[in-house]
């Protein structure tokens, strides 16, 4: 965390004012990991792109993660996996072949939490062998079987565009184009 001095103009001391960077996503890993070898010989990190789903389509996001992090992912996520970063937001420079200064938005990753393909319906199998229990008006519950659409078929064309989406809770018109909430006073 950065933390900067401004004076203002009317106070006589400093102020402090501290800027943060962090942020919190969640995708589908769009291919497998590239592990790459870090500078000490023991040491390893991978490179990864995020396939983020929208009401209106995907956007991908690089990602670096190392050390425990890197292990960690290394060991459990495959191409298709549902993964969710927390991390900081760098700009990502480098000189092309052809001579060309490129600057890229990515993801440093701190922490990574990792569930597998089919993972959703492995927990529905799991529900619906359990006994239901009683709620408090005394109801045996129902569990709802809707809630769990996605398996591993979804899952493997997330990133292609064909998972289902459902778009009615968004407040954008049939354009994309955002719809700012009406307040009446």
């Amino acid at each position: 965390m950065r933390r900067f001095t401004t004076p203002y103009p009317n106070k006589k001391k400093l102020e402090e004012v501290i800027m943060i960077n962090t942020i919190a996503i969640s995708g589908n890993l769009a291919q497998d990991l590239e592990v790459r070898p870090g500078k000490n010989p023991n040491e390893s990190y991978v490179t990864f792109s995020l396939c983020i789903h929208f009401f209106n389509g995907e956007e991908y996001v690089k990602c670096i993660a190392g050390g425990k992090t890197a292990d960690y992912l290394i060991k459990n996520a495959k191409k298709g996996d549902h993964v969710g970063v927390t991390g900081k937001i760098r700009l990502n420079k480098w000189t092309n072949r052809n001579g060309g200064e490129v600057q890229e938005l990515g993801i440093s990753v701190a922490d990574a939490d990792w569930s597998p393909k089919g993972a959703v319906a492995n927990m529905q199998q799991s529900q619906q062998s359990q006994v239901p229990q009683k709620n408090y008006g005394g109801q045996p519950m129902q569990l709802a079987s809707s809630v769990y659409r996605n398996s591993a078929a979804t899952y493997q064309g997330a990133c292609k565009g064909n998972q289902q989406r459902q778009t009615q809770h968004f407040p954008y018109d049939e354009h994309g184009n955002f719809i700012p909430p009406r307040f009446e006073y």
